[in-house]
């Protein structure tokens, strides 16, 4: 026995729709992701974000911080920094300084 014609081509129809309905959500998840990643990419390359902060609350862009880290570092290698005794002595004369 076969089935009515009309429903042959309901059911037709109803599996199109689900296949266009699940490929525009693939098109729309793989532009998502493209999305997020070139975001992502964005940030990681851009040297002009604030990364991190100096003592005194001055922003620093990644190319900063790097430069700052590196001078320091440079510096210990050299042997240019200080005890934790010379620091002590040094804070206590703060004390003394007029404002």
């Amino acid at each position: 026995m076969r089935k009515p014609f009309n429903l042959q081509i309901v059911k037709i129809l109803k599996h199109k729709c689900f296949t266009i309905k699940k490929r525009i959500a693939s098109i729309y998840y793989e532009r998502m992701v493209r999305a997020v990643y070139a975001m992502m990419q964005n940030y990681l390359e851009d040297d002009n974000s604030i990364v991190a902060y100096t003592s005194s609350g001055d922003p620093l862009t990644k190319e900063e911080y790097i430069k700052s880290v590196t001078t320091a570092y440079e510096e210990a290698k050299q042997g240019d920094v200080r005890s934790s005794e010379d620091l002590r002595n040094e804070v206590e004369k703060w004390g003394d300084e007029e404002i």
